[in-house]
């Protein structure tokens, strides 16, 4: 203790010197300072250089082995999943557009693979894993040489108009050609026996459905044998064996595909092994190194600890021993400054060296001048108490004068309030009659904002007043487009009168509400734009009316099918589309066989009753860009624009028939409407509305002649039968449609 308490002495002996100055003092203990954290700093630069070190080389070997590993990885299941893609959506997009999105994507990912792994190739040195490499580049090279062979494969097939399929599939269509529906129905139905068997393998690939349409291909050789004579007997026999050729051909392209799908795959199942090995290695390794660097860092860590707490320990006694000086230096001080406040103006302080020496003199020259300063004082009161004397009479005089205008001012304004409550008064008669009437009152501000919006049209659109009050009619939910509104804002901008500006409202009600505005630009005196005044009105129910009538106009009131009108319109839009990508559109002609007979027995009410029940069976039948039209009467006209092929509309006219054939629940009756169809086609029977639905019409009406409850295609007709129908033209022209 007492060696302690010596010390402590000899401490605060150091600090009073007072030669030296205090900033000389904090000088000194914070250079001390500065330098045992410099020392501090230089061991955290060492220890970090040495870790920094140590990272670099797990960054440039094992880290970089385990990112190369990883990234051909992912680099192999792309390419798998773009391989997926191929075989997947080929049939979709066509096969070169298939090709050419995810075939040039595999190979670039093998590519990435292999790349990744030759630079993993240089970085390794151990046997086992070069050994592990070269193995997996290989399964890559054989997986891709396999990938490329069933690509190349796929393209030979081709699908539906191209490579084999296209080319057997025409084989067939000319074979088709060569057959009449009529005479030789058995041969077409063996025809479209061999087309369902072809259409069952290509959907399938089944060992079976090739049995079946080798024997319905025999069959059919053998009736064309016995049926048909001369030279079309030669032209179908060809065709037969060219088709069979190019079907087995396509079959045998698909077993070599299948083969080359299992070599590829198993090519894949070798290279993931080697990748995730080559992975768990490298992450291994890397763990290992980055175990014995935290171990170097933590050591430094504890080293820089240790320095650093001496230096906060020396840094504590350093501020200790300064802050005696300061203590001792501002004790003094206090001691002066109280004997000022006690009034003892002849106290003077420390006058040292230091700092608080030079704080002392300062102070000393205050006491003098405060001492100096009450002399002064004493003899300024006597003068200003005559000056006092003086003020006193100018403030009675001041206040008589202020309770004057207060005076004036009450009267003033008791006269501006008469004014506000007779103006308030009009305002709210005029707007009550504004509300009574069906036209509204609005304003708007120079920056065209709302200022006022009446209750009714709040009331009316179901609305808040506080979403239009302060915004533009633009910042409303409306109808118009952003070039609309441009347009009317040019006649805003140029402050010019508008008139009938008719806009949807879309507010929170549940019917979007129209209104009508117009308006008048506002200036003041000095001629100065202040913003638009104007009128509104609700035309929602004008609006209503339009689109009913509208509706009426082109929809057939029983069954709100499309009438002639709209059919005619919708036509012309299917047939320009047509034209324009080149394929059919089939237009088919609908008569009910012998309605006349349930609106005489049953009622016109039954007869509409089965016309809205046929029309509906007619919409479900159809696709959803197809239409279907009532002409009036029994007569219905679909217009077909998907279907390219004849065999395709032979299938929709099936389900179009299967769809009318159930009987009808008419009350307690059960009826079975017959229909005869025709069918005429754009562009083989004409190129324009009129002359299609006119040749559909007399292909029906032959369907009538032959027996009612049949389907019969345009073809060259007699022109006594073409010229019953009143106003059809000559077809002695017409060709035939298959």
């Amino acid at each position: 203790m007492e060696r302690f308490s010596e010390c402590r002495h000899k401490m605060l002996a150091i600090c009073a010197i007072p030669s030296m100055s205090l900033r000389c003092s904090l000088a000194v203990g914070f250079g001390a300072v500065l330098g045992l954290f410099a020392l501090v700093l230089g061991f955290a630069i060492f220890g970090e250089r040495s870790t920094v070190e140590d990272f670099n080389k797990l960054l440039s070997v094992d880290i970089k082995t385990a990112a190369l590993s990883q990234k051909s990885v992912v680099a192999m299941m792309n390419a798998r999943r773009y391989e997926k893609a191929f075989l997947m959506t080929y049939h979709e997009f066509g096969f070169e557009e298939a090709k050419s999105r995810y075939v040039t994507l595999v190979q670039a990912n093998l590519a990435d693979a292999r790349q990744s792994l030759q630079e993993i190739r240089h970085l390794v040195s151990v046997p086992h894993s070069v050994s592990e490499v070269r193995l997996a580049v290989e399964g890559i090279d054989n997986y891709e040489t396999a990938f490329v062979a069933v690509v190349k494969l796929h393209g030979q097939l081709g699908y539906i108009d191209t490579g084999l399929e296209g080319e057997f599939r025409d084989k067939a269509r000319r074979m088709e050609a060569l057959l009449t529906p009529v005479s030789e129905r058995a041969l077409l139905i063996d025809m479209l026996t061999i087309r369902r068997h072809e259409k069952d393998y290509l959907w399938r690939r089944r060992a079976i459905d090739i049995q079946a349409f080798q024997l319905a291909l025999d069959q059919f050789k053998k009736h064309v044998s016995v049926e048909i004579k001369g030279e079309r007997r030669k032209k179908l026999l060809a065709l037969m064996d060219l088709y069979e050729m190019q079907f087995n051909e396509y079959i045998h392209i698909n077993s070599q595909i299948e083969r080359e799908k299992r070599r590829y795959l198993a090519a894949a199942q070798t290279i993931e092994p080697y990748l995730e090995n080559m992975l768990a290695e490298a992450v291994a390794k890397s763990n290992a190194t980055r175990n014995v660097i935290l171990k170097r860092a933590v050591r430094t860590e504890k080293l820089i600890e240790g320095v650093g707490l001496v230096a906060i320990v020396l840094g504590i006694l350093m501020a200790w021993m300064v802050s005696q000086r300061i203590t001792a230096a501002i004790r003094r001080t206090i001691t002066f400054a109280k004997s000022i406040t006690a009034g003892d103006l002849r106290t003077r302080t420390y006058t040292g060296q230091d700092e608080f020496g030079v704080l002392g003199r300062s102070l000393n020259h205050m006491a003098n001048a405060l001492q100096e300063a009450i002399q002064a004082r004493e003899d300024r009161a006597t003068e200003l108490q005559g000056i006092n004397g003086i003020l006193k009479n100018e403030i009675i005089a001041r206040k008589q004068a202020e309770f004057e205008i207060r005076e004036s001012n009450a009267a003033l304004e008791q006269r501006v309030l008469s004014r506000t409550a007779a103006l308030a008064k009009s305002e709210k008669l005029f707007r009550q009659l504004a509300e009574l009437t069906s036209d509204w009152y609005w304003e708007q501000d120079a920056n065209f904002c709302f200022v006022l919006i009446p209750n009714v049209l709040v009331t009316r659109s179901g609305a808040h007043i506080q979403n239009y009050v302060g915004r533009a009619r633009w910042d409303m939910p409306t109808n118009l487009t952003a070039e609309q509104w441009a347009a009317h804002r040019e006649i805003l901008n140029a402050h010019q009168k508008f008139s009938d500006f008719e806009f949807q409202l879309l507010s929170d009600a549940i019917n979007p509400q129209w209104l009508s505005v117009s308006g008048e630009p506002q200036f003041d005196a000095w001629g100065e734009f202040t913003g638009y005044q104007g009128t509104g009105k609700d035309i929602s129910e004008r609006k209503r009316i339009e689109e009913s009538i509208k509706h009426l106009s082109l929809h057939d009131v029983l069954t709100g099918l499309p009438n002639r009108a709209l059919l005619h319109d919708r036509l012309a839009q299917a047939l320009t589309y047509a034209a324009r990508y080149t394929h059919a559109v089939w237009i088919v002609f609908i008569d009910l066989d012998d309605f006349k007979i349930v609106n005489d027995t049953l009622g016109h009410k039954a007869g509409d009753k089965v016309l809205s029940l046929i029309a509906k069976r007619l919409q479900s039948a159809v696709r959803e860009s197809d239409t279907v039209a009532r002409l009036g009467g029994d007569e219905f006209v679909l217009v077909l624009a998907e279907h390219t092929h004849g065999d395709e509309i032979l299938g929709a006219i099936e389900r179009i028939m299967k769809k009318l054939r159930p009987p009808l629940m008419i009350g307690q009756e059960e009826i079975t409407v017959g229909c005869s169809i025709g069918i005429s086609s754009y562009p083989r029977d004409g190129i324009d509305a009129d002359t299609l639905v006119d040749c559909a019409d007399v292909a029906m009406y032959r369907a009538k002649q032959q027996g009612r409850n049949n389907i019969q295609f345009y073809e060259i007709q007699a022109k006594e039968t073409a010229r019953t129908k009143s106003g059809f033209r000559d077809v002695s022209d017409a060709r035939r449609v298959v």
